[in-house]
């Protein structure tokens, strides 16, 4: 549930999140409760091989038009949480990404 933080205590948010909420129910303490992902997408629409380093990375050029593909909002995950990879990935790489919301 989303919360809000008030000193070190959370507390519940009643109503809608991005328009009309009010302080709901203690919650706990921020350090005893998980944290979430901070947002809820309903698709992930991403570009890749978008830059020239990225491209020399996989001997590729950059294409003429963006490449899009999608992730699943199952992708997100919190703070801390762990990456499962699924044991059907044959080669995994790490990168960071950059998300407008």
């Amino acid at each position: 549930m989303w919360g809000v933080l008030v000193g070190s205590i959370v507390y519940g948010v009643v109503g809608e999140v991005f328009t009309r909420w009010q302080r709901g129910q203690r919650l706990g303490l921020l350090p005893d409760l998980p944290l979430l992902a901070p947002a809820t997408p309903s698709k992930i629409v991403c570009v890749g091989r978008n830059y020239a380093a990225h491209a020399e990375e996989h001997c590729a050029e950059v294409p003429q038009e963006p490449r899009l593909f999608l992730k699943p909002p199952s992708a997100v995950i919190g703070p801390g949480d762990a990456i499962v990879i699924s044991s059907q990935s044959q080669r995994v790489e790490y990168e960071a990404e950059s998300c407008i919301v």
